[in-house]
């Protein structure tokens, strides 16, 4: 689906789409970043098992569900022009995220 939206919104560019999750993370505000790396723990520094497990219940929703929310995606189904729009929305809001904690557990790992 990346791929995809290389070619056919960023005419063929990576870095046009990368401009863009960088310009998304640079407009984010701070109820936004502490939202993404919100840690049910205050003890811990980085919650990484419960950002697992929050970007598997979104892979659960939005990528493994068909556009109508009814039906599986598996190996074989075709996605309709529709799943892609509804589904690059979501892509781009998590590879924001994951940048944002990746760079934040990078911090703390390197202090």
């Amino acid at each position: 689906m990346i791929e995809r939206a290389i070619h056919t919104s960023y005419g063929g560019k990576r870095v046009a789409l990368e401009t863009e999750l960088l310009q998304y993370i640079h407009d984010a505000d701070d109820a936004t970043y502490k939202q993404w790396l919100a840690c049910a723990d205050s003890s811990k520094p980085l919650c990484t098992t419960i950002w697992a497990e929050q970007s598997w219940q979104q892979a659960l929703q939005w990528a493994y569900k068909n556009s109508d929310n009814q039906t599986e995606v598996v190996s074989g189904t075709h996605l309709t022009d529709d799943y892609y729009e509804t589904r690059m929305p979501q892509i781009k809001l998590y590879l924001a995220m994951a940048g944002v904690r990746l760079a934040v557990a990078l911090e703390y790992i390197f202090k």
